[in-house]
């Protein structure tokens, strides 16, 4: 914004003869506010009679030197759900961005709990408040099997640094309990025309 991010100016630019470049600067202002990068522009306008204008506008970019935020990644409050439920993670950007933050994170799993399509690389915008929640659905099947777990890792992307605590882990829980296991003894000699017994359990019952 002129004023606060540049000294806005105006002014003529005279070539002598033979000359073929000029110079034109523009005064940035340092400050301390955490900002998004900004542009400005330089227009050439009203050139003298027998001259044409090529190329009138350039841009120009204010690069930010406030320290970038870091993101930081951890499971939310219930750091064990059970299938079915949602695996939570809280995103935090320290120190809250100027504006809106899109982070990269990559959604892995043990087992096979989360639903189709919910692992790989998933973009979270960070709002203003500097923190953002990420859900991950996971599936209440019929299958009994093991606990397993559903991790998310922030990636490198633009505007961001990633803090050492860039992977967090929900543990899943299964919730089918263990099938029975049949099985049959018995059997024992008779004589023919006799009648054979077996005996079936089921374990657990």
């Amino acid at each position: 914004m002129a004023g606060t991010d540049y000294t806005a100016a105006s002014g003529t630019l005279t070539f002598q003869a033979g000359e073929t470049g000029k110079s034109v600067t523009v005064r940035t202002t340092a400050d301390v506010v955490r900002e998004a990068d900004e542009t400005f522009t330089v227009t050439l306008s009203n050139p003298s009679i027998g001259i044409l204008l090529g190329d009138a506008v350039a841009r120009g970019t204010i690069k930010t030197d406030e320290p970038l935020p870091v993101v930081a990644i951890a499971a939310a409050s219930q750091a064990t759900v059970t299938e079915g439920s949602k695996a939570s993670f809280t995103l935090t950007a320290t120190p809250t961005p100027a504006a809106q933050l899109t982070v990269s994170v990559t959604v892995g799993q043990s087992g096979d709990f989360a639903t189709a399509g919910a692992t790989g690389v998933r973009s979270v915008t960070i709002p203003l408040s500097g923190s953002a929640q990420l859900d991950i659905d996971t599936e209440n099947d019929d299958t009994d099997e093991p606990d397993g777990a559903v991790t998310a890792t922030v990636g490198t992307g633009q505007g961001y640094t990633v803090a050492s605590a860039s992977s967090a882990t929900a543990t899943v829980s299964d919730n089918d309990d263990t099938p029975p296991v049949v099985s049959i003894a018995g059997g024992s000699e008779i004589t023919e025309g006799g009648t054979a017994s077996f005996t079936l359990t089921a374990t657990p019952a």
